[in-house]
């Protein structure tokens, strides 16, 4: 399979899960407000509806709790990962919807150079296939941990509940989450109907997070694919025309500022990913501490296994979900910067003085390497993932010191 194949595929499937919650790619944003976005997907209307009437009951439930101290530190904990996964979704989408016109201008960007990913050089065409297989991959394997958790908090209630009838003799309902109502939730027929609404309420939130960032690694692989071939190019422009400007002036002069124009549009796509997705990655990095900390500590303090394996799911999406973020947001960093060493480390000095100022624009440009940033707190690299892990680590350690400090009788 080609690599213009492969890359359509990749973005094939990134359309259909923005469709899948409502968030599809339409030309007509380009003319339309937000409020017509938004009027426009009515799908996703439904969804934000339902997950967020859920939403609302964790954080009334939340406010409840604190001020009546009716909450336990197992409560919180159980609470907390579920809440900031939504949250984080309703984020992402919204921006998406918000830049929508800059989504648009990503993928146009990215049609117009479908030319530059055709390869003559076999090595150079097996790297680009096992990127792009690389990519189609992690689409896929990633959606795996997201499944596999809903599902275990859709059927851990159910084995508690069988577990305590056949122990005690007893039936005690038990929701998926701590969710606060204006009604008695537990009360049939109203119970299953509120289980139900939980549950999809959890594949809502899932999606909504695994839609925008499946397009995010799309775009990353696709500009880090870009600034490769565009470092390959200048080495070979500076190979053929290291001895100084020949008869064909014009060609010469006209190839360089191909070369420019292609530095200068993968820099304005990082910068187009960079206002899409800079707002909704600031809480994402915030929130990624918490959710790593919690669901660690569940599974360290729940005896039920049915729910112990749905927050070790849970725990594992917080480490790769971040963890993949991270490490596409380095790759652009890395691929960027090799720009300018494909000019420093070529035979530049053979080349002749009005040479030089040229390769100087694209150079001096190179030199600072593209980042993409939680909303300029954080760079999205690898770096940033190691101190993510850190701070849950430290979160980790004293929400254990809290849990098992001793309770001092109240006189």
């Amino acid at each position: 399979m080609d690599q213009k194949r492969l890359f359509e595929n990749c973005l094939n499937r990134v359309y259909f899960f923005l469709k899948l919650i409502g968030v599809g790619i339409d030309k007509d944003d380009r003319q339309r407000t937000f409020f017509q976005r938004l009027c426009g997907r009515r799908i996703y209307f439904l969804h934000f509806i339902q997950l967020n009437l859920n939403l609302s009951g964790e954080v009334a439930w939340l406010i409840n709790s604190l001020i009546f101290g009716a909450g336990t530190l197992e409560q919180y904990t159980h609470l907390l990962p579920g809440l900031t996964l939504g949250i984080l979704g309703d984020l992402k989408t919204f921006f998406m919807i918000r830049y929508a016109h800059h989504v648009l201008d990503l993928i146009e960007s990215f049609k117009s150079q479908y030319t530059n990913m055709i390869v003559s050089n076999e090595t150079q065409s097996e790297i680009l296939n096992k990127k792009l297989s690389f990519l189609e991959v992690t689409t896929r394997v990633i959606a795996f941990p997201y499944v596999f958790g809903v599902s275990m908090f859709a059927v851990g209630p159910v084995i508690v509940m069988i577990s305590i009838y056949y122990t005690t003799g007893k039936v005690e309902l038990i929701l998926p989450f701590i969710v606060l109502y204006p009604f008695d939730s537990f009360k049939l027929p109203i119970y299953p109907i509120i289980y139900v609404a939980q549950i999809w309420s959890a594949l809502v939130a899932v999606n909504f997070v695994y839609g925008p960032d499946c397009f995010y690694y799309t775009a990353c692989m696709f500009i880090h694919i870009q600034f490769d071939h565009l470092q390959h190019d200048v080495e070979q422009f500076i190979e053929k025309y290291r001895n100084g400007r020949t008869s064909h002036h014009q060609s010469h002069y006209s190839e360089f500022v191909e070369l420019l124009n292609r530095h200068r549009e993968l820099i304005r796509c990082v910068d187009l990913l960079e206002i899409i997705y800079s707002k909704s990655t600031l809480f994402n990095f915030v929130s990624s501490s918490l959710i790593i900390c919690v669901t660690g500590f569940n599974i360290m303090v729940i005896k039920d296994l049915p729910l112990a394996m749905a927050f070790t799911f849970f725990f594992v999406v917080g480490i790769f979900q971040i963890c993949i973020f991270c490490y596409y947001g380095e790759i652009l960093i890395q691929s960027s910067s090799k720009v300018a060493d494909a000019i420093y480390n070529s035979k530049w000095y053979e080349c002749s003085v009005a040479d030089m100022k040229d390769y100087l624009f694209i150079l001096t440009r190179a030199q600072k390497p593209c980042k993409l940033t939680a909303y300029g707190f954080y760079v999205i690299s690898l770096n940033s993932f190691a101190k993510i892990l850190s701070k849950s680590w430290s979160y980790f350690a004293l929400l254990l010191t809290l849990y098992k400090e001793p309770q001092t009788p109240r006189q």
